[in-house]
C-alpha cells in the first residue's frame, strides 16, 4: 500500500508542478476536469478505507489507522463538500447544482489571490491532518477525536458562511 501511495504521489507531481509554475514557466495549464478529480478523490478514499479496515484476516493491530484518523486526513475536502451541500439546501437549491460556494471561491471573493487561497487551504488541511495523526500516535480515544472533528466542522461551517456573506457584501459595495 505504501508503494501505491508513493506511485500515486509521483504521478500527481507533474500536474502540480506545471499548474503552480514551480519549475516549468509555461503559459499553459493542465486541466484535470471532473473525471480526473473524481479519479483522484476516489483513489484517496479507497486508500483510506483500505488503511482503516480489516481485510484477509488482519487484526485491529494490523490496520494502518483508525477510521476517525481518516476523517481528519481528508477534513477540508469533506467539510467543504458538506458545507456546500448545506448552504445550497439552505438556499433551496439542488445540492448537486454547481455554484461558487466552495472554500476556494469564498476565499478569492474575500480578496485573496488564487495562490494565497491555495496556500491557506493547504496550511489548514495540513494542520487538521496533523491533529488526526497526533491523535492516532497518542491513541486518543476515538469518541473524543470524533467529537472534536464534529466541533471543528461546526466552526468551519460558521466561518465559511460568515466569509461568504462578507464577500457578497463586499461585491455589492463595489458595484
Amino acid at each position: 500500500m505504501a508503494q501505491f501511495c508513493l506511485f500515486f504521489i509521483a504521478a500527481m507531481l507533474p500536474y502540480v508542478v506545471v499548474n503552480l509554475g514551480l519549475k516549468v514557466k509555461s503559459k499553459y495549464k493542465v486541466f484535470m476536469g471532473d473525471s480526473g478529480s473524481f479519479l483522484v478523490g476516489f483513489t484517496i478514499v479507497w486508500l483510506l478505507v483500505f488503511a482503516t479496515q480489516q481485510f484477509d484476516g488482519l487484526s485491529d493491530e494490523q490496520v494502518a489507522m483508525r477510521p476517525v484518523t481518516a476523517l481528519w486526513i481528508i477534513a477540508i475536502p469533506l467539510m467543504d463538500m458538506a458545507t456546500v451541500m448545506i448552504k445550497r439546501a439552505m438556499k433551496k437549491r439542488s445540492p448537486l447544482k454547481a455554484d461558487r460556494t466552495h472554500i476556494h471561491h469564498v476565499l478569492i471573493a474575500s480578496g485573496l489571490t488564487a495562490k494565497q487561497a491555495l496556500a491557506s487551504i493547504s496550511v489548514l488541511a495540513l494542520a487538521l491532518a496533523g491533529v488526526g495523526i497526533f491523535g492516532e500516535l497518542t491513541q486518543e480515544d476515538e469518541s473524543v477525536m470524533f467529537g472534536a472533528f464534529m466541533q471543528m466542522f461546526v466552526v468551519y461551517l460558521a466561518v465559511n458562511i460568515a466569509m461568504e456573506r462578507k464577500a457578497r457584501k463586499r461585491v455589492t459595495e463595489l458595484t
